[in-house]
C-alpha cells in the first residue's frame, strides 16, 4: 500500500458489516406491536403500548413485562424459543435497574426536567432516529431476493466465495491514541513481532499477543495481493477502531465458501446494500427542501471527503503517509484481526482462532 518501509507495511482493512449504523435491531421488539396502518378516511388512532401484565410498581408507576423483556433483549440475554425462564439473579438485576430508573424519572419530572429545552431537543432526535430505523428495518424485511441474484453476487465476488482464501495471522494489539501514535513509525524497521513487543515494553504500552484469521474477501484486493507477495519475514500494521494491530502472516490456505453458508452470506450482504441504498436515497423532486439564510450557500458547496477518525489519523501521522482506504463494499463480520483486550506484562494470552 502507500506506506512501505523495509519490512513494515501499513494498510486498512474493510469495516465489518456489523458497523453498519442503521440501528435496525433496536426496532425488532417493537415491530410485533400490531399494524399501524390506518384505513382511508379513518382518523388515526392514538398509539397504544402493547398489552402486558404489570410485574412491579414504583409509587404510581407500573413496570410492564415487555419493559423487562426489552431490557434483557438489548443486553443480549438469551431467552430461547421455548420461553425458558432467565436466571433469577439476572432477573433481579434487571428489575432493580428498572426500579431505579423509574425512581430517577419521578425525581426528574418533579423538577420539571421534561420541559427543559435540552431534553426536548434530544427526545426529538431519538424519536426520529428510531422511526427512521424502523422504516429501514421494514424496507429490508420486505425485500425479496431471487436465487439468480444471490448466485450473481457470489460470482461477482469470487474472493469472498469460490476462490476464498484464509490468512492465519499472529498479532499484537495495543491502544492507539495520542500517547502511542509514534509507535508505528518507531517500529518501521521491525522484522519480527518480538521486536515490536520489545518496543511496546520499552514505552510501557499495554498490549496483547494472540492469533486470528482473515478472509481474502474481507479486505481490499490490493491489500490481499501485497500480503501474498510479502508474507514472509514482514510485519504488517493496521488501525482498527481505537487499536493498533501489528501482525505477521503464518499461513495462507484456500478455504472456499460454498453451498448454503455462501448463499446466506450473499443474502445478508445484498440486504446490507439495500439498507444502505434506502438510508442514503435522496428525497423525491416533489418534496421541496429549502435552506434558510447562509445555509443555502453552504449546502451548495461541493462535497469534500470527511476527515479520518482519530485512530486512523494517529496511524497515518505516525507513518507520515496516507493509509490506503478500504473498498466501499461491506465485509463479513470477521473482516479484520480481532483485537483481544489489551493487557500489560508479557501479553502472551492467545485470542481464539475464528472458524
Amino acid at each position: 500500500m502507500t506506506f512501505r518501509s523495509k519490512s513494515l507495511h501499513l494498510f486498512h482493512l474493510q469495516p465489518s458489516r456489523a458497523a453498519l449504523a442503521l440501528g435496525v435491531t433496536a426496532a425488532l421488539f417493537l415491530t410485533g406491536c400490531g399494524d399501524t396502518k390506518d384505513k382511508p378516511g379513518e382518523k388515526a388512532a392514538a398509539p397504544q403500548m402493547p398489552a402486558a401484565p404489570t410485574i412491579a410498581t414504583v409509587g404510581n408507576d407500573e413496570i410492564k413485562a415487555y419493559e423487562l423483556a426489552n431490557e434483557m433483549r438489548l443486553a443480549g440475554v438469551p431467552l430461547g424459543k421455548d420461553k425458558e425462564k432467565p436466571d433469577d439473579q439476572i432477573t433481579k438485576r434487571f428489575v432493580r435497574e428498572l426500579v431505579q430508573r423509574k425512581y430517577l424519572v419521578q425525581k426528574a419530572l418533579a423538577e420539571k426536567l421534561d420541559r427543559d429545552p435540552g431534553f426536548l431537543v434530544e427526545a426529538q432526535r431519538q424519536r426520529e432516529q428510531l422511526l427512521a430505523s424502523l422504516y429501514l428495518q421494514r424496507a429490508v424485511a420486505d425485500t425479496s431476493l431471487s436465487g439468480s441474484r444471490i448466485e450473481a453476487y457470489q460470482a461477482d465476488h469470487p474472493m469472498m466465495f469460490a476462490k476464498r482464501q484464509v490468512i492465519e495471522i499472529e498479532q499484537i494489539v495495543f491502544p492507539l491514541n495520542a500517547s502511542t501514535k509514534q509507535i508505528p513509525e518507531a517500529a518501521k524497521d521491525a522484522k519480527t513481532l518480538d521486536q515490536v513487543l520489545q518496543l511496546l515494553k520499552s514505552h510501557n504500552v499495554p498490549f496483547n499477543r494472540g492469533e486470528s484469521e482473515l478472509g481474502s474477501g474481507e479486505m481490499p484486493p490490493e491489500a490481499f495481493d501485497m500480503m501474498q507477495k510479502k508474507a514472509a519475514d514482514n510485519v504488517f500494521f493496521t488501525a482498527r477502531g481505537g487499536s493498533g494491530v501489528f501482525f505477521v502472516v503464518k499461513e495462507i490456505k484456500p478455504q472456499p465458501l460454498t453451498g448454503e453458508p455462501a448463499a446466506q452470506l450473499a443474502k445478508r450482504m445484498l440486504l446490507n446494500e439495500v439498507a444502505r441504498e434506502k438510508a442514503t436515497e435522496k428525497p423525491p423532486a416533489d418534496l421541496k427542501v429549502r435552506y434558510e439564510g447562509d445555509l443555502e450557500r453552504i449546502m451548495a458547496l461541493p462535497d469534500v471527503a470527511p476527515k479520518a477518525p482519530p485512530a486512523a489519523e494517529a496511524s497515518a501521522a505516525a507513518s507520515e503517509a496516507p493509509a490506503a482506504t478500504a473498498a466501499s463494499k461491506t465485509a463479513p463480520a470477521a473482516a479484520s484481526p480481532t483485537p483481544p483486550a489489551a493487557t500489560s506484562g508479557d501479553g502472551k494470552g492467545k485470542a481464539p482462532l475464528k472458524k
